[in-house]
């Protein structure tokens, strides 16, 4: 069940939690939340109150008594207090609060963002220069850039995934070229905490120390890259919590210790995101944040089937719905479109590979509401 609607729960939203820096979109010429206020449909279904990034001053008992009433990704049911409680514990500097960082000299008259998915339509595209064009770039999951610069550019600012969707790449596109999580100093990471075992993860990364139980036990995340991103001093890394495993691991991800229970336990977040992987390198999504954006723009009837306890937005549309919240002018390349079947799957793969629709992402429902985004002039999406 997901968690109850926006409109009922913003006392406990206040104070807002910033989600830029104050100087955003000074002098834009086509400010997306001007096409939202125009817009009969979409005015109505944006709430730009709702936090966007969970962080240590967050955490309250009421916060907890409320989110322990819904499932993960839209809650805390059934997870363990103490693996929440430690990881927020972290994630105390106004850092971890917004995610833009304050600029270095005078501020851009506009955030403009790029969400590059993984779609293959980016292949043979050579939308590479125009996606670093942007102020920042946000990546996910097989995020693959040797090889294909030139249609996917180099630039990174934001990585985003839950555990599960990063060790899943891992795995599954080793052999296409994705033998790493992008690594860099300034780097930040965006964690969807999808479960105990994202929490864990993140608490050894920031520990830096191995996970200490679960499936990713004595994981280490300190291993070097194989390949470098250009620019990649500036990214940062987005945690999806969907589920304790994402909390954990963020936890042990900021610590540098082992994850220390779950699936990954003996984990070293170092493995993943390196050995300067402070706590001001993460983000986390807040529980809330993917309850609004899947009641209000990915209700998908899926829900009400016997694969509703396995659906929840894709990575990419949470990326996308996130920038769509925080940036001023918003790209989407590789995303959905209506002619998908003409390209591969991904734009890294060496032979075609049809996309394949599985019960827990409505990928149907995600492709209508970027077309409709597109033509309402709230966003620019890619398409050939």
């Amino acid at each position: 069940m997901l968690a109850r609607d926006t409109t009922s729960f913003q006392a406990v939203l206040q104070p807002k939690a910033s989600n830029s820096w104050t100087g955003k979109g000074q002098a834009c010429r086509h400010l997306l939340h001007l096409a939202i206020q125009r817009h009969p449909h979409f005015r109505g279904l944006f709430n730009f109150s709702v936090p966007v990034l969970l962080w240590g001053e967050l955490f309250t008992p009421e916060l907890w008594d409320r989110l322990s009433q819904h499932k993960a990704p839209y809650g805390w049911r059934g997870l363990s207090y103490q693996a929440i409680a430690s990881t927020l514990s972290l994630l105390n500097s106004s850092e971890n609060a917004k995610l833009f960082a304050p600029p270095r000299d005078s501020p851009p008259k506009c955030i403009r963002c790029a969400v590059v998915g993984n779609g293959g339509i980016l292949n043979g595209s050579r939308q590479g220069p125009n996606i670093d064009a942007h102020d920042y770039v946000f990546r996910l999951n097989g995020a693959v850039i040797k090889g294909f610069e030139r249609d996917v550019g180099t630039k990174t600012s934001f990585y985003g995934f839950t555990v599960n969707t990063m060790k899943n790449s891992l795995v599954s596109y080793w052999n296409l070229g994705f033998t790493s999580v992008p690594q860099g100093q300034d780097l930040q990471y965006i964690f969807i905490p999808s479960g105990i075992r994202d929490y864990v993860m993140l608490r050894s990364a920031i520990l830096g120390v191995p996970v200490p139980e679960g499936l990713d036990k004595g994981d280490r995340l300190s291993v070097l890259t194989t390949w470098q991103l250009t620019s990649s001093r500036d990214l940062q890394y987005i945690f999806i919590p969907s589920g304790i495993r994402d909390y954990v691991m963020l936890r042990s991800a900021i610590l540098g210790v082992p994850v220390p229970e779950g699936l990954d336990k003996g984990d070293r977040p170092h493995t993943y995101f390196g050995p300067e992987a402070s706590a001001s390198k993460f983000k986390l999504l807040h529980p809330d944040l993917i309850s609004y954006l899947t009641k209000r723009f990915l209700k998908s009837k899926l829900i009400n089937t016997n694969f509703g306890d396995l659906y929840m937005p894709s990575t990419g549309a949470l990326m996308l719905l996130t920038a769509l919240h925080t940036c001023d002018q918003v790209s989407a390349y590789g995303f959905i479109t209506s002619n998908y079947w003409k390209f591969s799957d991904h734009y890294f793969e060496r032979k075609m590979k049809p996309l394949i629709f599985y019960a827990n992402h409505d990928l149907s429902l995600e492709a209508a509401l970027w077309r409709d985004l597109h033509n309402a002039g709230i966003l620019r999406l890619y398409q050939r």
